[in-house]
C-alpha cells in the first residue's frame, strides 16, 4: 500500500513537471510573518506551508484538525485523553506552538479551532525558539485574522451537510469614522456526530461551537495605530471513540468476562468440570460479554458496525470555553523603525471527559476540569539601517500563567469491593476472588492478587512566570548574500502547589456532576519547578539569491522545552497487599533541539512554477522517553506511565513542494507536496525487555510516518455573462506510524513486531459557482470521500487493560455552502 501511493505521487509530480509551459498567469506572492516582520514566503529561509483563506476553504481545511493531513511531515491528531489534548508534531518532533496575530495561545481545543475569519495559516517546520520561544522544537502554527476593513461591508457564510451540519457565520466590518474601524463576527457550528453509540442514545463526535469577536483598529496619526479584539468562545463536544481488544490473556480483561458471566468464558470452566458454576456477581455488571465480537467495530460477524461503537462518553464530555482580549500598538518611529506592543488577557475553563475504555463498562474514566488564566506583554523594535543592508528585531517577552486543575478518575468501577474505604476500597471482594481464583485454577491459569487500582480526586494549583530577550539581525554581505544571527534568553520559573480538596468530591459515577466549588481545597505541599538557569538559543542562517527568482539557503537553529518535575502516582508499598498510587517527584531536564537544514526556493517559467526544497538533520537530547512503573503487590505494571528526560534522538529528511499553473493547460493549476522522516533513537532511556516496560531503542518515533503526501488541483471555467465554475480536489495522505513511542503502548503480533497504525488517505473536493460580479459563491463539497475509517489517536494498553482505546477521524461528509459578500 505505501509503495502504491508513494508511486502515485511521484508519477503525478513527473507528469506535472514534463507538461510544456509559456506565457500565463504568475503564481500568487504570499506575505508571512513567520520571522514576526512581513516577508514574502519565497524569500524567507525557513521551511513553511501558508494558506490564504481562500486555499483554506478550497482546500476543506476548516478547523485545526484538518492541517496535519493537509502538510507533509505535521500531525495535528488527538492524544491519549482525547481531542481536547492535542498531539502536535512536526518532522517526527513535538513541541508545536500556537500563534493567533503574534500571541501565544494554548494547544488545549486547537484540533477544534475554527478557521473563521482568518486571513492566513502558517505552518513553521523546524525549531523557532529565537522569535517564538520555548515549546517550539518541532515548529510552530502562525496564524494571523483579518482585521476591520476601510469600508462598510459583511460577509455571511451558511452551510449544511451530513449529520444535520449547520454552519453560520457572519462578520460585519463597521467603519466609524476614517480612522476607526470596528468588526463584528458571530459564528455558530453544530453538527449531530457520526459515531452512533449502542450503549446511549446519541452519536459521539458531535459539535456545537458558538464563536464572538470584536474588532477595533484606531489609526490615530499616520505613524500610530492601535487594535484591540475581544473574543468569546463556547465549544461543546464528545470525542468518537472506539475500542481494540488486543491482549485476550490479560488478568483484567479476563477477570472482567469472568465475573460478568461471559458464557463463552464459564464454558472453558465446564469443559473441565461440568459442575462449575455461573457467576453469581452479574448484577454488577453492565452486559456479559467485553470481547472483539461485542466490541470492536467491524469485528467479522461481530456487533458493531464499521461506524459505531458501545463507548457510554458522558454528553458535552469535551467542553472549552474561552475568553481573551488583545491590544496590538504600532508605533513607526521614523522611516526606518517601528516599535510594536502586544498585550493579552485570557481565561480558559476546559474539561475533557477521557472514557478510555469506550464501552459500557467502567474500566477507567477520567475527567479533568480546568481554568487556565495567562497574561502576556511582548514588544518588539524593529528596523532596518544602512540602506536596508541591515535589518534587525530586537524584543522582550513576559507570561504569568496560572492553573486550577480538578481530577476525578473512576477505575473498574463496576468490580465488587471488600469496602469503601482505605485498602478494602482497593481490594476485590473475598467472594469475588474466591471465584475468580477457582475458575484460573480450573483453567490451569496462576493465580492473582485481589488488588483493585484505585479511584482519584486530585486538586492542584500551577503557577509559571516566563521572561525572554530575543534579538535576530539579518546582514546584506553583498546584494545577494545575507547572514541571519539570533539569540534568545529565557528564564523560566514555577510551582505546583498540592491542594486537599473540601469540596466538590468525585461522585459515584462519572456522569453525575459535581457539587460544591471544584477548586476549593487547603494547601498540602509545593513544589519548585527545577531551577537550572536560564536558557539561551541561537540561530544561524545563511542566504544567496542566485537571481530575482532563485534563494539558496542553510540554517542552524535550536528550540527547548522548559525543566519540569511531575509528580507521578506511582504504586507504592504501604503495608502487605496494600500499595495506593502515591504522588513520586520525577524531575525532567531541559528538552533541547539542535537543527541543520539547507533549502532551495525557486520560481520558474514567468512565475508559472514554483519548486521548493528543504533538507533538515535535528539531534534531540533529554527527549521525553516512557517508563511504566510496576506495582509491588502485584508486579504487573501500573497504568500510569510517567516521562522521564533520558532520551536521545535524531531526525532527518525532507520536504518538496511543486506548484504550478501551465498555459498549455489553461485555468489549472496543481500542487504536490511530500514530506519524508527518518527517525532512530542513540539513547532511549529506561527498557524492561522481561515487563516490556519503558521505551525500546527499536521503537519508531511516535507519530513520526516516514512518508507523507498531498496532491491538488485547481480548475476555473468562465461561464457566459462573466461568472465562473471552480473545481478543485485535494488529497492528503500520511504512512503508516505508531500513536506512542512507549513499548508498552504500541500493539504487537503474535510474534512480538510492532503493529503499526495503517497508512490513510483523506480526499476532499469543491465546486464553486461565483456570478459576474463575485457578490456570492454557492458550493458543493466533500470530504474523505472514500469514506476511510483511520485511528489518529490513543494508544495501546495492552499489558494494563488488555485494549487499544483509540479515537477516530470523521467518515464521509457532503454538504452544500453559500456564501454572501456585499
Amino acid at each position: 500500500m505505501r509503495t502504491r501511493h508513494l508511486r502515485l505521487a511521484a508519477l503525478s509530480a513527473a507528469v506535472i513537471a514534463s507538461l510544456p509551459f509559456a506565457a500565463s498567469a504568475q503564481l500568487e506572492e504570499i506575505v508571512v510573518t513567520a520571522t514576526r516582520r512581513e516577508t514574502d514566503l519565497q524569500n524567507t529561509p525557513l521551511s513553511i506551508q501558508a494558506f490564504t483563506a481562500e486555499q483554506l476553504e478550497i482546500s476543506g481545511i476548516e478547523r485545526g484538525r484538518d492541517l496535519g493531513i493537509m502538510v507533509p511531515n505535521l500531525v495535528a491528531n488527538p492524544s491519549g485523553g482525547g481531542v481536547g489534548t492535542p498531539n502536535f508534531y512536526i518532522r517526527g518532533l513535538p513541541g508545536v506552538g500556537i500563534y493567533i496575530d503574534g500571541i501565544w495561545q494554548s494547544s488545549w481545543g486547537f484540533l477544534e479551532q475554527n478557521f473563521t475569519e482568518v486571513e492566513r495559516v502558517e505552518v513553521l517546520r523546524g525549531p523557532q525558539g529565537t522569535l517564538f520561544g520555548r515549546n517550539t522544537n518541532g515548529g510552530a502554527i502562525n496564524i494571523t485574522s483579518r482585521a476591520p476593513a476601510d469600508d462598510f461591508g459583511a460577509r455571511l457564510g451558511f452551510e449544511i451537510g451530513e449529520f444535520n451540519r449547520r454552519y453560520a457565520t457572519a462578520a460585519v466590518d463597521v467603519p466609524l469614522s476614517d480612522t476607526v474601524k470596528t468588526k463584528w463576527m458571530v459564528s455558530s457550528m453544530k453538527n449531530d456526530g457520526f459515531l452512533k453509540s449502542l450503549t446511549v442514545n446519541r452519536s459521539l463526535g458531535d459539535q456545537d461551537d458558538q464563536m464572538y469577536r470584536f474588532d477595533l483598529l484606531w489609526d490615530a496619526t499616520d505613524d500610530f495605530s492601535l487594535r484591540f479584539t475581544a473574543n468569546d468562545e463556547d465549544k461543546r463536544g464528545t470525542d468518537p471513540r472506539i475500542i481494540r481488544i488486543t491482549n485476550e490473556n490479560n488478568a483484567q480483561y479476563i477477570r472482567y468476562n469472568v465475573l460478568a458471566g461471559n458464557p463463552d468464558f464459564l464454558a472453558r470452566a465446564r469443559a473441565v468440570d461440568p459442575t462449575f458454576p455461573e457467576s453469581p456477581f452479574q448484577s454488577f455488571f453492565p452486559s456479559q460479554r467485553f470481547t472483539p465480537q461485542t466490541h470492536m467495530p467491524g469485528f467479522p460477524g461481530g456487533e458493531v458496525g464499521k461506524w459505531q461503537t458501545k463507548s457510554d462518553s458522558v454528553e458535552n464530555g469535551v467542553r472549552r470555553d474561552l475568553r481573551y482580549y488583545t491590544v496590538t500598538a504600532d508605533w513607526s518611529i521614523g522611516d526606518n523603525m517601528n516599535l510594536r506592543a502586544i498585550a493579552s488577557d485570557w481565561k480558559l475553563d476546559r474539561t475533557q471527559d477521557s472514557d478510555f475504555d469506550g464501552s459500557e463498562f467502567t474500566f477507567t474514566t477520567d475527567i479533568n476540569n480546568s481554568i487556565d488564566e495567562n497574561d502576556t506583554i511582548e514588544v518588539h523594535l524593529t528596523g532596518a539601517s544602512f540602506n536596508g543592508r541591515l535589518d534587525w528585531i530586537a524584543g522582550y517577552y513576559s507570561l504569568d500563567e496560572h492553573t486550577k486543575s480538578r481530577t476525578y478518575r473512576w477505575t473498574m468501577l463496576d468490580l465488587p469491593r471488600a469496602g469503601t474505604t482505605g485498602a478494602a476500597a482497593n481490594t476485590l471482594r473475598a467472594d469475588a476472588q474466591a471465584y475468580l481464583q477457582a475458575w484460573r485454577a480450573t483453567v490451569g491459569l496462576p493465580p492473582t492478587p485481589a488488588t483493585i487500582f484505585g479511584h482519584i480526586d486530585q486538586l492542584s494549583f500551577i503557577e509559571g512566570e516566563q521572561r525572554a530577550l530575543f534579538g535576530e539581525v539579518t546582514i546584506g554581505l553583498t546584494q545577494k548574500l545575507d547572514v541571519t544571527l539570533g539569540v534568545r534568553v529565557t528564564d523560566d520559573e514555577g510551582r505546583t502547589l498540592s491542594m486537599t480538596p473540601t469540596d466538590a468530591f468525585r461522585p459515584a459515577l462519572p456522569t453525575d456532576e459535581p457539587r460544591g466549588d471544584l477548586y476549593a481545597g487547603t494547601l498540602a505541599s509545593i513544589r519548585e519547578r527545577p531551577d537550572f538557569g536560564n536558557n539561551t538559543t541561537n540561530k544561524f542562517a545563511i542566504q544567496y539569491e542566485i537571481n530575482e527568482d532563485i534563494m539558496l539557503y542553510g540554517s542552524w537553529s535550536e528550540g527547548f522545552t522548559e525543566t519540569g518535575i511531575n509528580f507521578v502516582n506511582i504504586p507504592t508499598l504501604v503495608s502487605p497487599g496494600n500499595c495506593p498510587a502515591l504522588p513520586t517527584p520525577i524531575p525532567l531536564a531541559r528538552e533541547e533541539i539542535t537543527n541543520r537544514e539547507i533549502g532551495l526556493r525557486s520560481d520558474w517559467k514567468d512565475g508559472t512554477l514554483r519548486f521548493n526544497a528543504t533538507y533538515f538533520d535535528a539531534s534531540w537530547d533529554g527527549m521525553r522517553v516512557v517508563a511504566l512503573p510496576i506495582d509491588p503487590c502485584t508486579n504487573a505494571p501500573a497504568p500510569n506511565p510517567y516521562p522521564t528526560s533520558e532520551g536521545l534522538g535524531d531526525a532527518s529528511g525532507w520536504e518538496l513542494e511543486l506548484v504550478l499553473a501551465p498555459a498549455q493547460v489553461d485555468r489549472w493549476q496543481f500542487n504536490v507536496g511530500l514530506g519524508i522522516i527518518d527517525t532512530a533513537y542513540r539513547d532511549s532511556g529506561f527498557f524492561d525487555p522481561v515487563t516490556g516496560s519503558g521505551t525500546s531503542p527499536a521503537a519508531p518515533f511516535a507519530y513520526a510516518p516516514d512518508n507523507s503526501a498531498t496532491i491538488g488541483f485547481q480548475y476555473e471555467q468562465p461561464l457566459q455573462g462573466g461568472a465562473t465554475l471552480r473545481l478543485a480536489g485535494n488529497y492528503g495522505w500520511r504512512d503508516e506510524y505508531v500513536r506512542d513511542a512507549a513499548h508498552q503502548r504500541i500493539p504487537i503480533d503474535a510474534n512480538g513486531n510492532y503493529i503499526m497504525e495503517p497508512d490513510y488517505g483523506i480526499f476532499n473536493a469543491r465546486l464553486e459557482y461565483e456570478p459576474a460580479n463575485a457578490d456570492w459563491t454557492v458550493a458543493l463539497w466533500g470530504t474523505n470521500l472514500s469514506d476511510e475509517q483511520y485511528v489518529n489517536g490513543g494508544f495501546d494498553a495492552r499489558q494494563v487493560w488488555g485494549y487499544d482505546f483509540a479515537v477516530i477521524g470523521r467518515p464521509r461528509e457532503v454538504g452544500a455552502s453559500l456564501n454572501v459578500r456585499f
